[in-house]
């Protein structure tokens, strides 16, 4: 973000950085309480809600970004920090779901791993140069709202909030 920031919009290193620091420093506390609440609410409920919340709230979002508010563009970063985390902080539970004990270390390795190298360092190549060459600021938003709609469809056909999580699975 602190890129997109200061290359496409202007913003000072110092205020893009200093934005990020907060962010980042809200996601820690985010994390263990998404993690706090999935023992109560269920994974998959935590991750169908923040599924359709961020398709209905990425939109208008994207456009806090383009404030020049300090106070604008942080309370945007933080919301977009607070989205993310609900999801970053189940994920492992979430994964652990899909895999038997005897594959469970390499399938949740390569499962999450992989989409993180591919498209985590294809997108922002892939943004910039959009951007290049369209003039579109918007794209990443564009991007991610679609990625987001094809998460959203097949998040909402995962299954087995009944089961036992592996959490506990390991007490009993």
């Amino acid at each position: 973000m602190p890129s997109y920031l200061t290359s496409f919009l202007d913003y000072p290193a110092s205020f893009a950085q200093f934005t990020n620091v907060l962010v980042l420093l809200t996601l820690v506390p985010f994390y263990l309480v998404t993690g706090m609440l999935s023992r109560y609410l269920g994974v998959q409920k935590i991750v169908r809600v923040n599924l359709i919340v961020t398709l209905l709230l990425v939109y208008p979002l994207w456009f806090g970004l383009q404030s020049a508010s300090f106070s604008t563009v942080l309370t945007t970063q933080l919301i977009l920090a607070v989205i993310a985390s609900s999801v970053a902080g189940v994920v492992m539970e979430a994964l652990a779901r899909y895999f038997s004990t005897a594959v469970r270390c390499r399938g949740m390795n390569l499962a999450y791993t992989l989409p993180a190298v591919f498209l985590g360092s294809t997108t922002p190549l892939i943004c910039t140069w959009m951007i290049q060459k369209t003039g579109l600021l918007m794209f990443p938003r564009l991007l991610h709202y679609v990625l987001r709609a094809f998460s959203t469809a097949s998040g909402m056909e995962v299954e087995g909030d009944g089961e036992l999580s592996a959490f506990e699975q390991s007490k009993s």
